[in-house]
């Protein structure tokens, strides 16, 4: 009998300690669960406030011509009546990881596709920007080095940014790309590729 016993205590006590660390276990999924939910609500806010942002900025930013002296220059790199240029416009007072982000998406955009891409720039030294495109194998694009450009509101905010461009000499297509939401540049990449390369 003491034996049953002994070993009904020994039973209720297991079950005790496997209870209570089944609880502690269940709590900490709880904790994780909430964790992963909160990170996944972050992420869709930041992808929210970008697409948010991208809508603003490209309203505020349509229907902007290019300052003469520079269309000219773009005119340069094989324009023709129907075709489209892609230009990256980033400067020395950009966001250094920002310039960084948007160069090495159009490093793989280029390998893809036959879309002409020209980069607007404004550098004080010339050397220093082809450096910077050397070191992510785009120095042989054009690059124009230009003056900030003041009728463009979008200059003011120190973000590389991306526009398409043809003969109206009117910037469309505008985009902020977002190293915090990739996917939304992707897809910007994507639908150039397709309207214009297609």
């Amino acid at each position: 009998m003491k034996v049953f016993r002994l070993s009904v205590i020994v039973f209720i006590l297991f079950m005790i300690f496997f209870n209570f660390t089944l609880i502690y276990r269940l709590l900490g999924i709880k904790k994780e669960t909430k964790e992963i939910i909160n990170l996944e609500r972050t992420i869709m806010e930041e992808r929210v406030q970008s697409l948010n942002d991208n809508f603003v900025i490209s309203i505020q930013n349509s229907n902007i011509s290019l300052p003469d002296k520079i269309f000219h220059q773009l005119s340069f790199y094989g324009k023709t009546k129907d075709s489209t240029l892609l230009v990256v416009r980033f400067s020395e007072y950009d966001c250094s990881e920002c310039v960084e982000f948007i160069l090495i998406k159009i490093r793989k955009f280029i390998e893809k596709n036959d879309t002409k891409v020209v980069f607007l720039t404004t550098f004080q030294e010339n050397r220093t920007i082809q450096i910077i495109l050397k070191k992510y194998d785009l120095g042989w694009l054009p690059n124009y080095n230009v003056e900030i450009l003041d009728n463009i509101p979008i200059e003011k905010m120190h973000y590389p940014y991306c526009f398409t461009i043809d003969n109206s000499k009117k910037i469309s297509n505008l985009f902020l790309p977002s190293r915090s939401v990739p996917m939304l540049t992707d897809k910007y990449l994507s639908l150039i590729e397709n309207r214009f390369c297609n």
